[in-house]
């Protein structure tokens, strides 16, 4: 036979065994598939700035996504609660407020009043953390990709919810659920982020047809604030069984929680008491400020617009950070500026206060004996919180407050006899967690930790997370 014969008979003989699927996945190049694996967006949504941590918790790692590159510390990591919005689309800012802001205090708002929030709230969140999400994407897709290109990753969603109880069919949880819905869907798509396109997915959520989005709706949870903050602590060597009061001053509102921590490592347990969270932030400080200063006659052009120009911008301690150029004010002035801003501290100093002091109580009755002390030393309490750098609630609640707790314990009555006694309250500091991935970012965070530890907790994921009881 001719060796072109033969040369034709392979090929036909070939073109026949190809058809079979046994040959051809014998002859086809091995394909890998790509391992799938689960990640988690720790997002601390907060009124002022937002954070956000990736978490891998089966390699107990967690990385800060950087929003501001040319910041130092742990500024970097703070995006600003704001977006500004073009003819074409809707972006995120870096200093400075854009078009949209404010909009988590209007949601706060409106469901503590009982309302629904408006459409036109609604939409800004969804494109607010539309924008967060795909940025948060994109940036560990980019810094990461040599450690975690060749995965298939599954995102998981935990938000922190600005309450201590997360109740089913809530004014404010239903309007988290949808909102975080619709923004996954609008983030997982590849057309610009518009306030439009937000307003087309919230429909697509209430209607129950919106389609899959970034994260899948069940892979999506809210989580207390204050409880995701403490899972750093709970996991770190410094930290400690028994009693534990955290106050956290955000921008806008005052987080007080008792706490109680118990149980095995693998089991941790963070049982609230007698928590509150009040409209006390640093933010409605300013505003109370501000508005006396208008109510006393002067115009808003003798009044800096301070945050218009950046989200981020400290509340001013002192009257004169208040006023424009060389504007003066009264004796008078002075004095109701001082007096109003004594009366928002008290109202501070008050509700933390009322709940250590029922914390005390309650364990006093639980307990069989009569003369049981539930603090026979020092009682750890964590300041955190952006507006805690302020000194006037660093002053309230480093001293004014264990003055005001004191009668109702058993420590001595003055300051040097207490600290000779080892008594009254000792300001513990948030330990940065080992599981951290700081190595891309030169950034200490020794005393700053706090200001990210929420969205570090929550990117352990909702089911990771200590379990959380007795919240009141």
């Amino acid at each position: 036979m001719r060796w072109d014969s033969l040369i034709l008979l392979y090929k036909g003989t070939l073109r026949e065994l190809i058809k079979t699927r046994s040959f051809t996945e014998m002859v086809a190049p091995y394909q890998q598939q790509q391992v799938q694996i689960d990640l988690y967006i720790g997002f601390d949504l907060g009124t002022s700035s937002s954070k956000v941590v990736i978490g891998n918790p089966e390699m107990e790692s967690t990385f800060p996504v950087v929003f501001r590159e040319t910041e130092q510390g742990v500024e970097q990591f703070l995006v600003p609660t704001a977006f500004e919005e073009t003819a074409s689309e809707c972006r995120l800012v870096n200093n400075h407020c854009g078009s949209h802001s404010n909009f988590k205090l209007r949601l706060m708002d409106a469901a503590g009043a009982a309302k629904r929030p408006s459409d036109n709230d609604c939409i800004d969140l969804v494109v607010y953390a539309a924008l967060i999400l795909r940025y948060s994407v994109k940036w560990f897709g980019e810094v990461y990709r040599q450690d975690y290109g060749h995965f298939d990753i599954v995102w998981n969603l935990a938000v922190g919810f600005p309450r201590k109880e997360i109740c089913k069919n809530g004014i404010l949880e239903n309007a988290y659920h949808e909102i975080l819905s619709a923004a996954s869907v609008v983030a997982g798509g590849s057309e610009c982020i518009t306030r439009a396109f937000a307003a087309e997915a919230i429909k697509s959520v209430r209607s129950g047809l919106a389609s899959n989005g970034l994260i899948h709706p069940d892979l999506i949870k809210i989580w207390p604030e204050i409880a995701a903050q403490l899972a750093g602590y709970m996991r770190s060597p410094y930290q400690r069984d028994g009693n534990l009061v955290l106050i956290d001053v955000g921008a806008g509102t005052l987080d007080i929680s008792a706490i109680i921590l118990h149980g095995p490592m693998d089991l941790r347990q963070c049982s609230f008491h007698h928590c509150a969270v009040e409209p006390l932030g640093a933010f409605r400080l300013y505003e109370k400020r501000r508005q006396m200063l208008l109510d006393e006659g002067l115009a808003d052009g003798d009044l800096k617009s301070i945050f218009s120009n950046d989200v981020l911008a400290p509340v001013p301690e002192s009257l004169a950070g208040y006023l424009n150029g060389n504007v003066t004010v009264s004796k008078y002035v002075e004095r109701v500026f001082r007096n109003k801003t004594l009366r928002f501290m008290d109202k501070c100093i008050e509700a933390a206060r009322e709940r250590i002091v029922s914390f005390r109580q309650a364990q006093k009755k639980a307990h069989l004996n009569t003369g049981f002390d539930p603090w026979p030393g020092r009682l750890p309490v964590i300041l955190s919180g952006g507006g805690s750098r302020l000194k006037l609630y660093d002053d309230a609640f480093r001293t004014d407050l264990e003055e005001k707790v004191r009668p109702y314990t058993r420590w001595m009555e003055t300051r040097a006899e207490r600290e000779r006694s080892r008594q009254g309250f000792e300001t513990v500091s948030m330990p940065v967690p080992d599981d951290l991935d700081l190595r891309k970012h030169d950034v200490e965070l020794e005393f700053t930790f706090d200001r990210i530890s929420v969205a570090h907790g929550l990117s352990y994921g909702a089911e990771n997370l200590p379990i959380v009881t007795n919240l009141r």
